[in-house]
């Protein structure tokens, strides 16, 4: 009975180790990275002044997704569309 209990033990490690692996690839899906960046660096920023600091903001695997005036308007976005923002210097 003792081996049964430890094939039980091992399984549940299983089933954890899996649920931890999702819960942090879900977790990466969600966030993104907030970034001030000069708007000279970014294309299509029309009629915005060069050396004007905007906030970039991008994916986990760095695709660039909106680019926001100020860093609380940036931050407020990404909270309304369930993800989670982070800042990057």
């Amino acid at each position: 009975m003792k081996s049964n209990d430890n094939s039980r033990n091992e399984d549940i490690d299983t089933v954890e180790a899996k649920m931890l692996r999702a819960g942090f690839e879900a977790f990466d899906q969600r966030v993104v990275y907030i970034k001030p960046t000069d708007s000279s660096l970014i294309q299509g920023l029309d009629g915005i002044p060069a050396g004007t600091i905007v906030y970039a903001v991008h994916l986990a695997d760095g695709t660039p997704v909106a680019v926001m005036g100020d860093r609380s308007t940036a931050f407020s976005m990404a909270r309304q569309y369930n993800m989670v923002p982070m800042s990057v210097h």
